[in-house]
């Protein structure tokens, strides 16, 4: 039996206009993720691969097509309820991590929580947070450094806490660019280890932009992006 569909991309297009001149991003793109399934995105650099990720992610709109997440048309919501569906069922890792600086390792792991819930809820769903916050940091090997601030950590326990946050709410869709770009050999295995044991613990599907050729061949299956047009690898 087939996994069902996390998130589909149907005839994508993306262009934008500088002066009089039209520069196409993304052509006709169309793919499908499937939940529990690690599906790399290659192409050189400038190809899209950022783009058509923020497009997936609810982060940017695309000027043909649309992006159907969890059985929902994209198109259809307004900007507040498109919010709301993103942190609820899209779980993002960049490459540069994003951790609020002013807040501790903890703090940071909760914030989607504190997004989620309303303001006069989040008194009494706080404890129940923060206990699932200690048990994603201890999955991620940093139980001793909720109180921390990300200024104190490495760039590979960076990563590790934006991945903790990014599975908060376990997202059906877990969007992944280049989270071991900025890592040691490593530091970046061992991220992808806990990508790879998140997916298949939750069923969540994931996409991952990477240059990293070995990386990619672990993956379930790998898309190729080239001047803005997707090929099968």
């Amino acid at each position: 039996m087939s996994s069902p569909t996390a998130l589909r991309a149907d005839n994508i297009g993306r262009h934008y206009i500088d002066g009089n001149e039209k520069l196409t991003v993304l052509q006709n793109v169309s793919l499908s993720l499937n939940a529990g399934e690690v599906v790399a995105l290659v192409g050189r650099s400038g190809s899209g691969k950022s783009t058509l990720l923020h497009i997936l992610g609810l982060l940017d709109t695309p000027n043909e097509g649309e992006v159907i997440v969890d059985g929902t048309p994209a198109g259809s919501l307004s900007e507040t309820h498109r919010s709301v569906v993103r942190n609820a069922r899209i779980g993002f890792v960049f490459q540069h991590f994003f951790l609020l600086p002013d807040f501790n390792v903890m703090e940071n792991v909760l914030m989607p929580a504190k997004i989620h819930f309303p303001a006069l809820q989040w008194p009494m769903r706080r404890a129940a947070c923060e206990d699932r916050a200690r048990t994603l940091l201890e999955s991620v090997g940093l139980s001793k450094h909720h109180s921390h601030s990300p200024r104190t950590l490495s760039g590979g326990e960076r990563q590790r806490v934006a991945l903790a946050r990014a599975l908060f709410l376990e997202p059906k869709i877990l969007l992944c660019d280049e989270p071991t770009g900025n890592l040691d050999p490593e530091s970046g295995a061992r991220i992808m280890d806990l990508i790879f044991d998140a997916s298949a613990k939750t069923g969540a599907a994931v996409m991952v932009v990477t240059h990293d050729v070995g990386l990619a061949q672990r993956a379930h299956r790998r898309l190729h992006l080239e001047k803005g047009v997707l090929k099968m690898d």
